[in-house]
């Protein structure tokens, strides 16, 4: 009996040691994804080989972090089976911020097999299960998921619920300290002034964009101007102006190696 007890202490012991080391690789390869670090593909190519030896609870893990580093890449996702069997694993076992991770991946699967009615579906569902009363909510993917509603909206000309959507997905990734994105999205938000004929607003939002990147020391974006900008300067025959923020436009461009091709402003800026 005493090491029958002794057995049992010993197994559950080893139990919680590779649960804990479980949780620090997905942890890790987490990290990876939200840095755009690719060893998190390495990482994941490596457990896959043996995933059918993962107990359900890793095997759920993986898959969503492999959808996650997909998405995160640009790796098309041409199948729904995998992710609908882990959105339904997390809606009885995860908690708040899985289920809302998950129902957000499943919706960015729709999304790469052009379905949008069922991107945004899912998109709606993810935002459901964020409690962002809670300290501990995953701040950073809901501004994802509100960023993509956004995009997809965008996609239907539906500029005043792109906007409303970038919106929140700027507040919220401010909230997550994803400053870079925060002000990726706020910029978004001179598309659905411009689509409405609010010029105004787009400048407003120009000036404030750069004040913020000077805040935030990103001084090379402080000084990039707007293409969007540019091309409403042309519109109404302000050359000399578009002229001006043109020229620092394409110094950045060639300062850190873009190229373009050809269209767009590119044509315009010829003429001037």
């Amino acid at each position: 009996m005493k090491n029958f007890v002794i057995f049992f202490i010993l197994s559950i012991s080893l139990i919680g040691c590779t649960n804990n080391a479980n949780t620090a690789e997905w942890n890790k390869i987490d990290s990876c994804i939200r840095n755009s670090d690719t060893t998190a593909l390495q990482l994941l190519r490596k457990i896959g080989n043996d995933k059918n030896d993962l107990s359900k609870a890793d095997r759920m893990r993986y898959e969503l972090l492999l959808a996650s580093a997909h998405n995160k890449f640009f790796i098309s996702m041409a199948s729904d089976s995998t992710m609908k069997d882990v959105v339904d694993y997390y809606s009885d076992n995860g908690t708040n911020n899985q289920r809302m991770e998950a129902s957000y991946l499943l919706g960015c699967v729709y999304r790469d097999m052009g379905d949008a009615p069922l991107a945004i579906k899912y998109y709606e569902d993810a935002v459901k299960q964020a409690d962002t009363t809670d300290k501990n909510c995953d701040f950073y993917t809901l501004s994802r998921v509100y960023g993509q509603m956004a995009e997809r909206y965008k996609e239907q000309d539906s500029h005043n619920i792109m906007l409303s959507y970038f919106k929140l997905a700027s507040k919220y990734a401010f909230i997550a300290k994803d400053t870079l994105g925060a002000l990726s999205y706020y910029k978004n938000e001179e598309l659905g002034y411009y689509f409405m004929g609010k010029y105004d607003s787009v400048f407003i939002i120009n000036r404030t964009l750069r004040n913020l990147h000077r805040q935030y020391g990103y001084k090379d974006l402080a000084a990039l101007p707007s293409d969007i900008e540019i091309y409403i300067y042309i519109t109404q025959h302000k050359f000399v102006k578009a002229k001006y923020y043109m020229d620092i436009y394409y110094d950045y461009l060639a300062k850190n190696n873009i190229q373009t091709k050809g269209v767009g402003i590119d044509n315009d800026y010829l003429g001037l």
